[in-house]
């Protein structure tokens, strides 16, 4: 049996970095969405050995996290496996963007091998052996919209997000996550989300209000591009989001608009300004598993 899967992009809707460990790890509050931008993934069983391809010249197969996830699951213990697979991996999502597509495509392969050779183990196996390789991976496993705590491996799943179009723009730069957080001067944050109001008004699907809370703080992080982040935000709004905001550690920004109509024509629009551009919904699953 050959496997396809969707492994989606997140966002997150607010950010909060609470303090950093004296093992240089970070201790967040997160409001984590899945949206519909996907890598496609590609599972080929074989006899014995792991072999990746990828439609993109800019990742190293043997650092990837899809290689390093599936060499986790066929080391696991006590079901580890003998068995190989050869994944295609088909890149869609931008990379250094903030949309955790590493992850995601890491946890479709963790969902995806565990399905194919048959080792049937529970979502919390999985996202402990995701948690070991990446901290947004037990989320992207969950999918939909959640509370995410800790160091990513606290999950709460939440209601779904009570709104659908929105639009992502890629500056002509990525970010990197380790820089980001680096250079954020956690003493002097101006402005923090109010988590609880945010979930109230999710739950009650008061959506406009839930957008007028949204804040990550990790922009005040992002150095000298900052400027070029806040312009990308006024761009969206000034295009017609009612609410803009980088996703994650950057470089993407992305803008909710009240319909699909306008959505699209803000993209466009993105684009002919040599922007790349996506117009998106969201999503209520992070991994979407198809047999072939």
């Amino acid at each position: 049996m050959k496997l396809a899967v969707l492994a989606r992009a997140k966002i997150n809707l607010a950010i909060d970095v609470l303090h950093r460990q004296e093992d240089g790890y970070h201790q967040v509050r997160m409001l984590l969405q899945s949206i519909s931008l996907a890598d496609d993934l590609f599972f080929d069983p074989r006899e014995r050995d792991i072999r990746l391809s990828c439609s993109s010249n800019l990742l190293d197969p043997g650092e990837n996290l899809v290689y390093k996830a599936a060499l986790a699951l066929k080391n696991h213990k006590p079901s580890g496996q003998r068995r190989g697979v050869h994944i295609h991996l088909e890149k869609n999502i931008p990379l250094e963007a903030g949309l955790g597509g590493g992850s995601s495509d890491a946890a479709a392969t963790l969902v995806a091998l565990n399905q194919l050779w048959g080792m049937n183990l529970p979502l919390k196996d999985l996202q402990e052996i995701g948690f070991s390789l990446g901290a947004d991976i037990p989320f992207c496993l969950t999918g939909g919209t959640a509370l995410v705590e800790g160091l990513g491996e606290r999950i709460s799943p939440l209601p779904p997000f009570p709104w659908g179009p929105l639009v992502l723009v890629k500056p002509p730069f990525g970010l990197s996550t380790a820089g980001v957080y680096g250079s954020l001067p956690l003493a002097k944050i101006k402005e923090r989300p109010d988590f609880g109001s945010l979930m109230g008004a999710v739950k009650a699907g008061k959506a406009e209000e839930a957008l007028g809370l949204m804040v990550n703080v990790l922009e005040e992080g992002t150095g000298g591009k900052r400027k070029e982040i806040l312009a990308l935000k006024e761009a969206l709004e000034e295009a017609g989001a009612l609410k803009a905001l980088m996703s994650g550690s950057g470089s993407v920004v992305f803008g909710f608009f009240r319909g699909t109509t306008e959505a699209a024509e803000a993209a466009k629009l993105f684009r002919s300004r040599g922007f790349w551009s996506e117009n998106v919904t969201v999503s209520p699953a992070g991994v979407e598993l198809k047999a072939l």
